[in-house]
C-alpha cells in the first residue's frame, strides 16, 4: 500500500499479477479491491490525487490517477510534504489516503490540509492499520480503530458513507496476513510458501467465530468533503 514519503518499494517491469500481490500480502490484495471500487463507483470520472503515494500500485495505474509523496525517488507526479499541500483551497475533486497516516507527525494536521484543498463534496478514501506489522518508511507512529479514523474526519468536517474493515478481518483474515512471514517470498522455500496458502486461506472460516470489529488489520473510512 501507499505510505508518505516512502511507500511500498517493489518496482517490477512486467507489473505483479493479482496472484502475485495475494501472495505478498493478502491484506494488501483485499484493500486493493476496495480501492478499485472507490475508483470505479464514487471517484468514477473525477481526477484522483493518491497522497503519499510512494511506489504503490494505485499511482502506477495511470489514467486519472495521480500521485504525491515527499520523497522523489517515489517518482510522484508532484513532490510534496501532506501537511502543506500544494493546491489552492477546493482544488482537489478526489483523493486517496491509503496507509498513510501512520507515518505522519501529525496525523490531524494532515487531515486538516486534506480538509483546505478537497472541494465541497469531493470523494475521499482512508486505509489505516491496525493489526499490521511495523514497517518503516521512515517511522511508523500510530496505529487507528474504527472509532479513532471516524472522529479525526468527522472532526475536519468530512461526511462518513462507510466506516469499517470490510473483508480484512476475523481470526482466520489475521493467520492469512501473518502466514507469509514463515517463508521468503522468493527462493526455494516458495513452494511451501504456495502450498501453506493453500491451507492458510480455508482457516478464514474462523473469522464466522468472532465479530467483524474485533480482529481488524485495517480500517477503510469512504465519505465526502
Amino acid at each position: 500500500m501507499s505510505v508518505a514519503g516512502g511507500g511500498d518499494r517493489e518496482p517490477r517491469a512486467s507489473g505483479p499479477t493479482l496472484r502475485d500481490r495475494y501472495l505478498h500480502s493478502p491484506a494488501r490484495y483485499l484493500a486493493e479491491q476496495e480501492i478499485r471500487a472507490f475508483l470505479a463507483g464514487p471517484a468514477r470520472g473525477l481526477r484522483v490525487w493518491d497522497l503519499g503515494s510512494g511506489l504503490s500500485p494505485t499511482a502506477r495505474s495511470g489514467g486519472e490517477v495521480l500521485s504525491l509523496d515527499r520523497d522523489p525517488d517515489a517518482r510522484p507526479a508532484i513532490v510534496a510534504d501532506l501537511e502543506r499541500l500544494p493546491f489552492a483551497p477546493r482544488a482537489l475533486e478526489a483523493a486517496l489516503l491509503v496507509a498513510v497516516l501512520e507515518h505522519v507527525d501529525r496525523p490531524a494536521a494532515v487531515i486538516a490540509e486534506l480538509a483546505r484543498a478537497l472541494a465541497p463534496g469531493a470523494p475521499l478514501y482512508v486505509w489505516v492499520p491496525f493489526l499490521h506489522e511495523v514497517h518503516l518508511f521512515p517511522v511508523d507512529r500510530w496505529r487507528f480503530t474504527p472509532d479513532g479514523i471516524r472522529e479525526l474526519l468527522e472532526d475536519a468536517g468530512f461526511t462518513m458513507h462507510s466506516c469499517g474493515p470490510g473483508r480484512l478481518s476475523g481470526i482466520g483474515t489475521v493467520l492469512a496476513h501473518l502466514y507469509r512471514f514463515v517463508w521468503p517470498p522468493t527462493g526455494p522455500a516458495f513452494p511451501l510458501r504456495l502450498a501453506g496458502f493453500a491451507i492458510v486461506e480455508r482457516l478464514r472460516v474462523l473469522d464466522r467465530l468472532a465479530p467483524a470489529l474485533a480482529w481488524p488489520i485495517g480500517t477503510s473510512w469512504i465519505g465526502r468533503r
